[in-house]
């Protein structure tokens, strides 16, 4: 066998291995609420909370008319997670694609599971900025 033939065997094998694999994802979809209505428009972040030792990607969800999923964002590591919201009202104008802001962005911590899953997020009650 010669060497390139060798080689590429060897580069194969080794890829297969799992070599280039990261961490488990998993998706969320689900609701939004705020005042016990729906969010308009929004964008939720899914942070790995590292205070409780959780480490993986950010996963991230454009919210609609109180529905998100992450397979039109980024999935998530799962395990504990510190959620950040910002909401608008979903009026679009020349500026302001989603609207005007309904409230300072809003945080809350959650155990996601570690798999694909649905949640309903409440968000408190905030005064817009």
């Amino acid at each position: 066998m010669n060497t390139l033939v060798r080689s590429t065997t060897l580069l194969v094998a080794y890829a297969a291995l799992g070599c280039g694999q990261g961490p488990a994802e998993y998706h969320v979809a689900g609701t939004v609420t705020w005042n016990g209505k729906p969010l308009p428009r929004g964008q939720i972040f899914f942070d790995p909370d590292l205070r409780k030792k959780n480490d993986g990607v950010q996963g991230y969800a454009m919210v609609e008319d109180g529905r998100f999923d992450t397979r039109k964002g980024r999935a998530t590591a799962g395990g504990p997670h510190v959620i950040r919201a910002a909401g608008f009202d979903g009026v679009a104008g020349s500026e302001l694609p989603l609207g005007r802001p309904l409230f300072a962005e809003i945080t809350i911590e959650r155990d996601l599971p570690k798999q694909n899953s649905t949640i309903e997020i409440q968000l408190p009650e905030k005064k817009a900025p």
